[in-house]
């Protein structure tokens, strides 16, 4: 009795040990699985753990995302492995015909140190390892006695690598056999195919049945019990998303972590949490260099930036087509040929079709790019031969509410007419022989709107038939995700100011002892306290520039103004480049004529920065460019800032005006060139608005555009962007004031240039999922705002890391701390919490107490806040007394006289 009664005592102390155990683990929410190469960037900051095979994936230091294990096969080894070659013939005990790989002993203690010295070595980058084929030796050992010696070995290999390797993380596949010897070593055990997986006969995916699946869950819920984290990995066919879903929902319901991917591991699965696809791959025909210039770039980016996609340009006549699965990282597919039709149409087509069964929605714009008809007729829609003659008149029968956009249709004679036989028609026509076509259409694989039907050229401009954000969102089928959106903190739209050296050192037309610098500092810089971020040329202030003789003078104003408070310094480069890609080639007459000068790139950029920090800067640093002239840097000049942690701006043209109220005016956020991502300037400068700066008093037209660009969406923030020279005359200072005084009379949160640049690279790089009834958003904590279509009440108590919302333009507002990690859950009715309604100040840190909250605010005028009023609730500020309190319907209303920093508390009960 004593014995058994011991063993009780035994078998309850070692399972109180193993929940200790399990309780010191970081045990995680999400695990991803991805061995193909350049698995997406969002991944990274999704899931938690992330297994790569480090010969498909190359990883950097330093990161703030997932944990990342790197894949080690330590039972077999494959030929197409680096290291393969370096495996000796005694260490080979069979083969796995399967899977085309040889079985290696790990008995061999030349084998296991291998193991350690080569292969994980040189996995320093990785946090951790995941070693697989654990029990493959069972294929080739039958003995028992040899079985056992080979799970002994096993045991040794991993205590002496987590010996060797303290600090990383360890994954096994399977090795039930073993784990419980190991089990203080390891983080977590990876089992596969528990309800469904591979057919190694044929590689094919495959139902599990039911006395398998009983006998592997059996086996997980006793490594549970030994307090390891127990992750699943199950395999579908990727096209079938929903089966996913359904499988990981299972895997889950069980108690197990689920991933569930395809069976090449070689797209992005389903765990606890569902990945979004953000970006959008548009597909163009032309040239690489001059991108900028075509409508996948100039009419189609910027709406689906709005929706919170991003648009990927892919040049299908220098790249080809990509050859990867496409659906579990890109929302849609847009093809935006304009009139090209690519050289094998075959292939196109083929790999259209391919698209289409893999699932993804697809959306041709302006044409389709076949030349024959036949592949038209296999998308499912009818061809029929246009019976009417090139001068008749078109009578409309059907427009979609979403038509009219801009313009009216304009049906155009064609020879064929078309008719999709299964969809939604959003413009349907007939002509004088009664026979009816679809110029615009919903299809089940996507949609297409033709010429005339989706933008009309008119009076050199272009205009859209169709609403594009509705059109784009209808026909590629886009989620209503949260967007991230770049033109608003805390419920006020940003503003931000920037100025271009040009000009520095003209004289003022009404006093020529004066330069416009000074004007500037003394009528602008010093009077609006608003942030300024300030560039200067080196080449015509430095001593060795253009002006040498009045050097000394302008270094001294080029000090002065970088010495308030409210300035940020910014170098708009060495020899402002007129047209840089002429600059680059050397060509004469496109740099500014400075002496002795040779073009360089890193001379440009870096040394100018250089020249600023050394000679104008005290107790200031600066990391910013502003580019110069046409603003088409290529590549090389951006690599050149990212590489060096320079942020950079300017470049797109945003002008719509009054007069051309068109969506073709307002440009997207930027252009990627190659990876790296130029940032435009979100509305154009004086010398547009001033055609040319012959207009002195034109820049007062920037004022329609921001009127424009705010409603009825505010698409771009507010950005008063100007050269030196707009103070040199008094007209155009004039206008520079009345322009200063509109934007300071709305509602804004001033910032500095470089604030709002992090806030659209973190819009390039924030990644969204699903999990159950949230979102989750994971990005870098610049960009504090997701937008939500229509007017939605949040869930505070189950949110994370949301502080507020505000309902304005036909949206919701949803305001964000710092964090970067977020989880967004909406409520059917308003919840009793406190929450920020409106500020202009950034938030500096942001506590939740019970329903209410503790802020800090710290921005660069005097604060205002908007908090929601409950009841049963008080509010104090910590700090400043310069305030006063107002109450208005369920608000209440703070505002501070001088104070830029003070916190805010509210208690409710």
């Amino acid at each position: 009795m004593k014995r058994l009664c011991c063993s009780k005592l035994f078998i309850a102390f070692f399972l109180l040990a193993a929940y200790a155990l399990a309780a010191q683990r970081a045990v995680p929410s999400s695990v991803a699985l991805y061995y193909d190469q350049n698995p997406p960037r969002e991944i990274f900051r999704l899931f938690d753990w992330i297994v790569v095979d480090p010969d498909a994936t190359a990883i950097k230091k330093n990161r703030k995302e997932a944990v990342i294990f790197a894949y080690v096969s330590i039972g077999e080894v494959e030929k197409e492995r680096k290291y393969f070659s370096k495996i000796k013939k005694e260490w080979i005990i069979g083969q796995n015909r399967d899977w085309k790989s040889f079985i290696t002993d790990i008995r061999k203690k030349e084998y296991r140190d291998f193991l350690i010295e080569t292969v994980l070595k040189k996995l320093n980058d990785y946090d951790g390892f995941m070693f697989d084929t654990l029990d493959s030796y069972q294929l080739v050992l039958k003995d028992k006695k040899e079985r056992k010696e080979y799970e002994k070995a096993l045991e040794i290999f991993i205590k002496d690598v987590k010996t060797k390797f303290p600090e990383k993380k360890i994954i096994v596949n399977r090795g039930f056999e073993i784990l419980e010897n190991i089990k203080e070593e390891i983080d977590a055990v990876l089992a596969e195919s528990l309800f469904s997986g591979i057919d190694t006969k044929n590689m094919q995916v495959k139902k599990i049945g039911a006395e398998d699946t009983k006998w592997l869950k059996k086996r997980l819920d006793r490594v549970k019990k030994l307090g390891l984290p127990v992750i699943v990995v199950d395999y579908v066919e990727p096209k079938n998303r929903k089966e996913a879903k359904e499988i990981a929902k299972k895997i889950e319901n069980n108690g197990f972590i689920p991933y569930v991917t395809d069976k090449h591991l070689s797209t992005v699965g389903i765990s606890t949490i569902e990945p979004i696809p953000r970006k959008v791959l548009i597909l163009f025909y032309g040239s690489e260099k001059e991108k900028w210039k075509y409508d996948a770039h100039l009419l189609f980016s910027m709406p689906l930036e709005y929706l919170g996609f991003i648009p990927e340009l892919w040049n299908i006549k220098e790249k080809g087509l990509p050859d990867t699965f496409l659906a579990d990282r890109y929302a849609g597919v847009i093809v935006a040929l304009e009139g090209t039709v690519p050289e094998n149409q075959d292939e196109f087509f083929n790999w259209i079709l391919q698209k289409k069964k893999e699932g993804i929605k697809i959306l041709f714009l302006n044409d389709f790019g076949f030349s024959d008809n036949s592949y038209l007729k296999k998308l499912n829609i009818k061809v029929s031969k246009n019976l009417s003659t090139p001068f008749e008149k078109y009578r409309i029968l059907h427009k979609d509410k979403i038509a009219n956009f801009e313009t009216e249709p304009l049906i155009e004679h064609t020879y064929y007419l078309l008719y999709p036989q299964k969809g939604e028609v959003l413009i349907e026509a007939e002509n004088s022989k009664g026979q009816k076509f679809a110029t615009a259409a919903i299809t089940p694989w996507g949609g297409y709107a033709l010429q005339g039907s989706c933008t009309v050229e008119l009076f050199g401009d272009t205009l859209w038939v169709l609403n594009p954000f509705q059109f784009f969102k209808r026909a590629l089928r886009l989620p209503d995700i949260p967007t991230p959106d770049t033109t608003t903190e805390n419920g006020s739209r940003i503003m931000f100011v920037h100025i271009d050296g040009d000009g520095f050192m003209e004289r003022a037309v009404w006093d020529q002892k004066k330069f416009a610098s000074q004007i500037l500092y003394e009528e602008i810089l010093k009077k609006y306290k608003i942030p300024h971020s300030v560039s200067v040329i080196e080449g015509e202030i430095a001593p060795y520039g253009l002006y040498p003789e009045i050097s000394p003078k302008l270094e001294k104003i080029a000090r002065k103004i970088f010495s308030l408070p409210n300035v940020e310094a910014a170098s708009h480069s060495f020899s402002h480049p007129f047209i840089w890609e002429f600059a680059q080639a050397e060509k004469d007459g496109y740099t500014l004529s400075l002496k002795n000068y040779r073009f360089n790139l890193k001379r440009e950029i870096l040394g100018s920065i250089d020249y600023i920090n050394r000679q104008l800067l005290k107790n200031k640093k600066t990391r910013l460019f502003f580019w110069t002239g046409d603003c088409l840097p290529n590549k090389e000049a951006l690599k050149i800032c990212y590489e060096n942690q320079i942020l950079n701006i300017n470049g797109g043209d945003t002008i719509i005006t009054d007069e051309h109220p068109w969506l073709i005016y307002i440009s997207p956020l930027g252009l990627y060139r190659g990876e790296f991502f130029q940032i435009y300037a979100p509305i154009q400068n004086e010398n547009i608005f001033t055609d040319g700066w012959t207009n002195y008093a034109g820049f007062k037209k920037v004022l329609q555009t921001f009127r424009l660009t705010g409603y009825p969406r505010r698409i771009k923030p507010i950005n008063i962007y100007y050269h030196f020279y707009s103070a040199s005359k008094q007209s155009s200072l004039k206008s520079l004031k009345e322009i200063y005084l509109w934007a300071m009379n709305q509602k804004t949160i001033p910032i500095y240039t470089s604030e709002w640049i992090k806030k659209v690279l973190d819009f390039e790089n924030i990644a969204i999922a699903i999990k159950k009834d949230k979102w989750i958003i994971k990005g870098d904590g610049h960009l504090k705002t997701l937008r939500l279509e229509g007017f939605k009440n949040i869930d505070f108590a189950a949110s994370k890391n949301i502080v507020g919302e505000k309902y304005d333009i036909g949206s919701t507002y949803v305001h964000l701390n710092d964090s970067g990690d977020y989880e967004l859950k909406l409520g059917k009715e308003e919840n009793a919490f406190s929450y920020i309604i409106e500020a202009n100040s950034l938030l500096k840190d942001f506590k939740r107490n019970k329903r209410g909250f503790k802020a800090v605010f710290k921005g660069y005028i005097p604060i205002k806040v908007k908090i929601r009023k409950r009841e049963e609730c008080s509010y104090k500020v910590i700090g400043p007394k310069d305030y006063r309190v107002s109450e208005k319907e369920n608000m209440i209303i703070f505002e501070f006289e001088k104070s830029k920093e003070a916190t805010i508390e509210t208690e409710c009960r």
